[in-house]
């Protein structure tokens, strides 16, 4: 049903109509599939026994085109109980206009060079409409045609779901430990994570790392909670933070740990000597850091 009134969409019993091509193909995004109680209504019967044969010239028959060259084909005959067989378009019904209407099944051909084609799971995270002149009508919305004629336009809209950009990327970048963002949308490039808060030499160099790498243009967490030092780890993982710059007991010696949340061994760096060689390191890592998707890894 739209806003030109009722359609009938043909299509093999095999195959299963695409929603979507059918707006696309009748340029009417306000179609939707008609009631039970508005076909009985319309034809006198339950949707079971629904055909083409007979129908009331209200309603518009549009067929996909695998419907093309069927031969003693099977219908509903618009009577309870009853079908018929032995039937060909064209000689039992007139189709008024013929699209493609039918889901693209994997090993269809190619619209295109003809190849069978494959299947693959895909995330939805955007939308495109064409709206046609709905609004324009509504709206009085006019432009002027090449022929010097007022038209109403034709409108569309786009909308990117940040949310549901998110919620993919989580789907597709974590482990069994927890989330791996990218750098473009991690929350925080760094965390550096000071194992304990209580000792004065590794509360002080967190803190100037911290303030270094701030200036350096980086999106830093400075994890200093008094608690256990795995628990700390194990949140880093968790909420996928790129890189970790631990600062434990090995501090002592001069050496911090730098890991990425997508290496099982953390790298140790000197800072004997200052930060340098640990921003060095810091810039290498991440300028190499590249998780892996779910759909990539397959």
């Amino acid at each position: 049903k739209g806003r030109k009134g009722y359609y009938m969409a043909l299509i093999r019993g095999n195959e299963e109509l695409n929603e979507s091509k059918l707006k696309a193909a009748l340029q009417d995004q306000t179609l939707v599939m008609a009631t039970p109680q508005e076909v009985l209504d319309l034809l006198g019967v339950p949707i079971g026994f629904v055909g083409p044969i007979g129908l009331p010239k209200e309603v518009t028959i549009i067929a996909d085109h695998t419907i093309k060259g069927l031969k003693n084909a099977v219908c509903g005959a618009l009577k309870e109980g009853y079908h018929y067989s032995g039937v060909l378009p064209g000689r039992d019904f007139k189709i008024n206009s013929w699209h493609d209407l039918k889901m693209v099944t994997e090993g269809d051909p190619c619209p295109k060079c003809g190849t069978p084609m494959k299947s693959a799971k895909g995330i939805e995270v955007g939308h495109i409409f064409k709206l046609g002149t709905k609004y324009s009508e509504k709206m009085n919305g006019y432009v002027t045609d090449d022929k010097g004629n007022s038209i109403h336009y034709i409108m569309g809209c786009y909308g990117w779901g940040v949310s549901r950009t998110i919620s993919a990327v989580v789907e597709q970048l974590h482990d069994e430990n927890g989330i791996i963002w990218p750098l473009a949308v991690a929350p925080f490039d760094i965390i550096i994570t000071a194992v304990n808060i209580k000792d004065k030499v590794v509360s002080e160099k967190s803190v100037q790392l911290y303030e270094l790498l701030r200036k350096e243009g980086f999106d830093v967490l400075l994890d200093d909670r008094e608690i256990s030092p795995g628990m700390k780890f194990k949140d880093a993982d968790l909420i996928g933070i790129p890189l970790r710059i631990t600062l434990g007991k090995k501090l002592a010696q001069g050496i911090v740990e730098v890991k990425l949340r997508t290496e099982k061994k953390p790298l140790e760096v000197s800072i004997d000597e200052g930060f340098d060689s640990l921003l060095e390191e810091i810039k290498k890592e991440l300028s190499n850091y590249r998780p892996v998707s779910k759909m990539e890894a397959k």
